[in-house]
């Protein structure tokens, strides 16, 4: 295929760039394959990122999940990828019907948030969740702190506390 280790490290990335296209997961199993030749590379994260995203595209949550807890469990990885990576999981784990897992990586989002925004960002998406998942209470606590802090997200907060304060009978 290819003479040279950033020969072949071209050709593979040409080759998911192709399949990505045509079918998500091949060009997942193209990124696994790039991953497991070269570890260490420079684009690893976005490699994971991008794989976690073609198994999102191709139905397979599981997998996407494995492959964004591969960011959000390496410290070497700048806190916003793995925050960006902790919210994508989320949402594909909802998605798989994963909900210990959406809340894990909601948690973690708030817990490791570098901002006070981005800290009742996870509040507001971890409100929604419950609320999703039936739990008014937890949604109701949730939404009225962030409410009570009278951030960016507020105004979203008072929505759901209402929506969630409804079927409570409050």
């Amino acid at each position: 295929l290819a003479g040279s280790d950033p020969e072949r490290q071209t050709a593979l990335r040409e080759l998911i760039n192709l399949q990505a296209a045509s079918s998500p997961a091949q060009a997942a199993e193209t990124v696994r394959r790039y991953l497991d030749f070269f570890p260490d590379a420079p684009d690893r994260t976005g490699l994971l990122m991008r794989g976690a995203r073609l198994l999102v595209r191709a139905g397979d949550g599981k997998q996407a999940v494995d492959l964004y807890s591969k960011i959000t469990g390496d410290n070497r990885i700048p806190a916003s990828s793995r925050l960006i990576a902790a919210r994508e999981a989320a949402v594909a784990a909802d998605e798989a019907g994963m909900f210990d897992v959406a809340e894990t990586m909601l948690r973690y989002l708030i817990d490791q948030a570098d901002t006070p925004v981005r800290k009742e960002e996870g509040r507001l998406l971890l409100g929604e969740h419950f609320y999703r998942r039936g739990n008014y209470a937890e949604a109701a606590a949730l939404m009225q702190a962030v409410a009570a802090d009278n951030g960016s997200n507020a105004e979203a907060a008072r929505y759901w506390l209402l929506q969630s304060l409804i079927p409570l009978k409050r």
